[in-house]
Formats: C-alpha cells, structure tokens, sequence
C-alpha cells in the first residue's frame, strides 16, 4: 500500500493534500457547483480523498471531465481511469488516492453520497 501523504506517478512524487487543493480550485476554475472534499481515511482502502462537484448540462460535465483528465495527465503524470463519460449523467475520474465525482444535479441529489460517506460530520466543503 502506498504512503497516504504521497503518490507516485510518472513525472514526480507529490503531495496527495496538495493534489486535491490543486483538483479543487481546477474544479473551481471551471465553474462547477457545491464542490465538496471528502476524506476517506480509515473509511476507505481506496483513496484518501473524494472530490464531489455538479455541473449545469451534459457538455459542462463531458467537457471539464475532459479537461480533468487531460490535465492530470500533462500536469501531474497521472493516467487517470474514467467511467461515465458517454453519458455525462454523473462522471468518477480516478486519480489514484482522489476520487472526482462530476454530477449533474438531479443525479447527485438522487445518490447522495456526501450523506452515505459522511458517517461523521467532518467533511468539508472546500
């Protein structure tokens, strides 16, 4: 298992804290809604962290995936894996230790899963 502070990529070894700062004013930068950060420690092997954010259509949600992924490639060496783009109803970007979670709205609101992992209050919306 990988060390929770740190990942490994092609590029550099890097910040998992920093990573989702960066993930998140990315995700800022491209107008999505209610972004939340998520931590996962202790609750998941998975990742550390959970990205959730909404975006207003089908294209905002296809085209920052997009974005997404092509800049955790370029910018932090990090080949990402993707389910949901076809039909840009709710996207999961995998980035190793962060999950991204791109929804249109009406998805979010029916899945709700700030409320299924946030067993305690200390999630955070960032």
């Amino acid at each position: 298992m990988k060390n929770s502070k740190e990942m490994v990529s092609s590029k550099a070894v890097f910040d998992v804290d920093q990573l989702k700062k960066d993930l998140t004013k990315f995700l800022e930068d491209e107008k999505l809604n209610e972004i939340v950060t998520i931590p996962l420690q202790g609750k998941s092997q998975e990742a550390d962290y959970m990205i959730v954010a909404s975006g207003r259509s089908a294209r905002q949600v296809t085209s920052v995936s997009e974005k997404l992924i092509q800049s955790l490639k370029s910018n932090h060496g990090i080949f990402s894996r993707v389910e949901g783009l076809e039909g840009a109803f709710w996207v999961l970007v995998d980035a190793g230790d962060i999950l991204i979670h791109i929804f249109r709205p009406e998805v979010r609101d029916y899945y709700q899963l700030e409320k299924m992992w946030s067993i305690s209050p200390e999630f955070s919306v960032d």
